[in-house]
């Protein structure tokens, strides 16, 4: 996965960056769209499989440490979750009193050098009701992200490396945080969306191919910030990339 940088960002640049996630070292030089995934310590492959019931929880957190994320809606009460990955790695489902979390995490350490993110062999699935309506939190720390979701009180998404894509079936109230370290984030505004939207870039571009009006608020040699409105701008949107773009539709 290669992501269309600004020409204003220099062809040369080396970032390196350490997560925290258990998972080893991760060097991204000069394109942070390639890494690579040497799974060689953690075993054959494994899919784990769960279900839960949404009962009265009010607060979801999802997790995963590597690889891709995908989350959709389904017309159910339950929350299914299927994981694929290592023999090593790790499903773990924390139920509170009105809280649920899911973590996928590869528990030992992987080596990383230099392929696509899109290749890492590892996936964390899951199907939310789409009657949940609450706080939704989500972070992945490596790989891509596809977000299919719904209407949420509070939604808080946050990505350390890799392309984000956000579909929102709905957006006329409540908060939502979007935040891609390295790469890129590219968010759906839904049909009647009644937002107040702001977007910034640290290094790169900011792209509006949605059917609203924005305005630029500041500029800074390769760094980009603007804000937008449709509607009333009941709904607040905040979209943050470190290194990467903002592309909103």
């Amino acid at each position: 996965m290669r992501f269309n940088f600004s020409r204003k960002l220099i062809l040369s640049l080396v970032l390196l960056v350490v997560l925290g996630f258990g998972i080893g070292t991760i060097i991204i030089l000069a394109n942070p769209g390639t890494v690579t995934f040497n799974p060689s310590n953690l075993g054959g492959r494994e899919v784990r499989e769960a279900t839960i019931d949404l009962g009265d929880v009010t607060k979801i957190t999802i997790v995963n440490s590597v690889g891709e994320l995908n989350v959709e809606l389904v017309d159910s009460e339950e929350i299914e979750v299927v994981y694929e990955a290592y023999k090593k790695s790790v499903l773990n489902i924390n139920e509170g009193r009105n809280s649920i979390k899911i973590e996928g995490k590869v528990s030992e350490r992987g080596s990383f050098t230099n392929i696509n993110i899109s290749n890492i062999p590892v996936s964390l699935n899951i199907k939310l009701p789409r009657s949940f309506s609450d706080k939704l939190e989500i972070k992945n720390g490596v790989g891509e992200s596809v977000l299919k979701l719904g209407s949420y009180s509070s939604l808080d998404v946050d990505a350390g490396v890799g392309e984000m894509k956000i579909y929102l079936e709905s957006l006329v109230e409540g908060t939502v945080v979007a935040e891609v370290g390295v790469g890129a984030l590219q968010f759906n505004l839904p049909d009647g969306a009644d937002v107040d939207l702001r977007a910034n870039t640290g290094v790169g571009e900011i792209t509006n191919r949605a059917n609203f009006d924005t305005k630029e608020t500041g500029s800074k040699f390769i760094a980009q910030s603007f804000k937008g409105y449709s509607g009333e701008g009941s709904a607040r949107v905040t979209l943050k990339v470190g290194t990467g773009e903002i592309v909103i539709r």
